[in-house]
């Protein structure tokens, strides 16, 4: 999902400059590699930098940016940050006329003559933006019929909250005008409801699902046959007190009520504010989600089984199969847009310090996930990685790394460097005070050079680079360890 798209072209442009300078960190990039990079020629650059420029100067949070030339070729934006983009970025959409276009929709039944009207642009303008929108949809298999937004709810929905989302953060509340007095007066109660239990992002995910909900049902497009289970999920750390007032705002029937109030518990289960959730529910994606999260439970259970000889803890496997279902129901019924760039070469970390889940996921992912684009066969690896880390202890698993600490200083500075080293706890260090047969690391500030075992002698205290070399040799000795 490229939520850019919403943007006017010469917009998208802008973003895609800022987003590489930034990702590059101050760097003196060649233009023609930015050239190379968004496909276009130097003098389309050099606008594209004039107009950043100047938009940096309409806001007072980018006022002492400017994006710098030096000797004709070399660009850099020194202090450009994400928080930055971020301001510019909702400035673009919000002059976007596809944007505008979509939100109007999103609230009610919209004409190219009233679109036209309200916006003040020519009728000829009004017609190519529908039918640009219309392009951009048709990848969501939406269209724009009678001056609607048609196709399955759950992903016109689904494709609003990550547009208002992604660009707003907690900038501002966008179309509060638009509400009556009681809307207006829950939304404003919402946030201090959920202030105390809730970290501020998942407080703007709640709120931004729900403003989403709001004019939707709203413009009387409710959900139809989303989840006919008869048991209503429930959120701990949303108050049921706050759901069900939010569906007194509508005039909705017991059927449709029950439909929008489970859709909004499963989204609470996919964002982890809630652990409660139905063994089985009848819905064809959900039923998917239960069959992708089985299949790949069964090959992590025996690719560890077979390679280490390990039977996994019955809770450390359920409470794992648990974090992936979460995923896999996100990804499927809830997903969202990867906005960074992110590349194979920035998972070789993972495959350095957690070589045994890079290596399963690598496999699993060449034989069973081969339908998704690049960056969401990344993204979703990223996700996969995160769950196995946080649910299932390394030392499960991994190979153990044992280093002999002893500094000539005394037991106490020992002590201190045995509890800096244990700091690498990603890598399953058992830490000795002798040396013994199993012994694969002697740190010291002496020399012993007929050891048996890898060396690393250090002065006192160990400077940065010394913690830096030492990483590097628990990589290598990690890897020689999976040879064996």
């Amino acid at each position: 999902m490229n939520i850019y798209q919403f943007l006017d072209h010469s917009e998208q442009q802008k973003t895609y400059l800022l987003r590489f300078l930034e990702s590059h960190h101050a760097e003196y990039l060649p233009s023609q590699k930015i050239m190379d990079f968004l496909s276009i020629s130097n003098f389309k650059l050099q606008r594209l930098i004039d107009e950043i420029n100047e938009d940096f100067q309409e806001h007072p949070e980018t006022k002492k940016l400017q994006i710098k030339i030096e000797n004709k070729h070399f660009i850099y934006c020194p202090n450009l940050t994400e928080k930055d983009i971020s301001y510019l970025k909702l400035a673009y959409l919000e002059k976007s006329y596809l944007f505008l276009l979509l939100q109007e929709l999103m609230i009610q039944p919209t004409s190219i003559y009233s679109f036209s009207d309200n916006f003040y642009i020519s009728k000829t303008k009004a017609y190519n933006v529908q039918q640009e929108l219309i392009q951009i949809l048709a990848a969501f298999n939406l269209t724009i019929k009678g001056g609607k937004l048609v196709g399955d709810e759950i992903i016109i929905r689904n494709l609003l909250y990550n547009i208002y989302y992604n660009f707003y953060h907690g900038i501002k509340e966008p179309l509060i005008e638009h509400m009556d007095d009681r809307a207006k007066q829950y939304f404003s109660k919402l946030k201090t409801e959920l202030s105390s239990n809730l970290p501020v992002t998942q407080r703007l995910k709640i709120f931004f699902f729900l403003f989403v909900n709001f004019f939707r049902i709203q413009a009387e497009e409710p959900l139809v046959d989303f989840i006919s289970s008869e048991t209503v999920l429930v959120s701990e750390t949303v108050p049921e007190e706050t759901i069900n007032n939010f569906f007194t705002l509508f005039d909705l029937s017991d059927e449709s009520s029950f439909q929008e109030v489970n859709y909004a518990n499963l989204f609470f289960y996919a964002e982890k504010m809630t652990d409660q959730l139905p063994a089985e529910l009848p819905h064809a994606n959900l039923k998917k989600v239960k069959k992708n999260t089985t299949q790949l439970m069964k090959h992590f259970n025996s690719f560890f089984n077979d390679k280490y000889q390990v039977q996994l803890e019955k809770h450390y496997f359920a409470k794992t199969e648990t974090e992936i279902y979460r995923i896999n129901l996100k990804w499927e019924i809830f997903p969202t847009p990867v906005n960074s760039f992110i590349s194979e070469n920035q998972l070789s970390y993972f495959s350095e310090v957690y070589p045994e889940y890079y290596q399963f996921l690598t496999n699993y992912f060449e034989k069973n996930i081969k339908t998704i684009d690049l960056i969401n066969k990344i993204a979703l690896m990223y996700d996969y990685l995160f769950a196995f880390i946080i649910s299932f202890p390394i030392g499960e698993i991994s190979s153990k790394i044992y280093i002999c600490v002893d500094f000539s200083r005394g037991a106490n500075y020992s002590e201190y460097i045995k509890n800096n080293v244990l700091r690498f706890k990603s890598m399953n260090i058992i830490i000795q005070t002798t040396l013994t047969e199993d012994t694969q690391l002697f740190i010291s500030d002496f020399l012993m050079p007929n050891l048996q075992c890898e060396t690393v002698v250090w002065k006192e205290p160990p400077s940065h680079a010394d913690w830096q070399l030492l990483g590097d040799l628990l990589v290598k000795i990690r890897r020689s360890s999976e040879v064996k």
